[in-house]
């Protein structure tokens, strides 16, 4: 994916949230954006590899399905990535195609790469909707700044550079904050703070 597709990607997630909502986690969003999209949304009994899907059947609404599966409690950023997802190929209009998509574990991968050219896209879409931008890097100076006055870490111009070398106690600490106010897995949180120049690339078990 280009450069120029991957921001035309991003301002597409932000329009869409933008459209119905100022502020707020958008993962707390979701149901109500489907609804004001017109769409139909509903958790079904699914094979193992089965994530969610967005399917168009005769004259009905677009229909947005995700494996019930993923009601799990351990699997909260899971689910909300794969209903980003689909809402991101209805977004990038794939439908237009005629197609509908069914998508496996392997096509709705939260380190963005995976599956078909489409689905790559569906998965940045994902990321940039759950974590945009401004409420992302707001919330992590907000977090940043906590740890300052408490003396947790030193005062930085720029919190990446400190936070580039930190050890995993910070980290966790970092995305354990973050994680819970967006609702999202710590794949799609690092991918997205690392893109933002807020961290550096290190192994997700760090």
């Amino acid at each position: 994916m280009t450069k120029e597709r991957k921001s035309e990607i991003k301002q597409l997630a932000l329009a869409l949230y933008s459209k119905h909502f100022q502020r707020g986690s958008p993962a707390s969003k979701m149901t109500q954006i489907i609804l004001k999209e017109k769409l139909w949304y509903s958790e079904i009994v699914g094979c193992k590899d089965f994530l969610g899907a967005l399917v168009k059947v005769n004259n009905d609404p677009l229909h947005i399905m995700v494996n019930i599966a993923l009601n799990d409690k351990k699997m909260v950023g899971r689910k909300n990535f794969t209903i980003a997802h689909e809402l991101g190929h209805y977004a990038l209009s794939h439908h237009l195609s005629g197609t509908s998509f069914f998508c496996k574990d392997g096509d709705v991968t939260e380190d963005g790469v995976g599956g078909n050219d489409q689905e790559i896209e569906a998965n940045h879409f994902a990321a940039c909707f759950l974590l945009p931008s401004d409420q992302l890097i707001s919330q992590f100076n907000k977090w940043y700044k906590s740890k300052v006055y408490h003396g947790k870490l030193q005062d930085k111009a720029n919190p990446s550079l400190h936070i580039k070398n930190a050890r995993c106690t910070i980290w966790c600490q970092c995305a354990g904050v973050l994680k819970k106010h967006f609702a999202v897995s710590t794949a799609t949180l690092k991918i997205r703070l690392v893109e933002l120049d807020l961290i550096n690339d290190f192994p997700l078990n760090q």
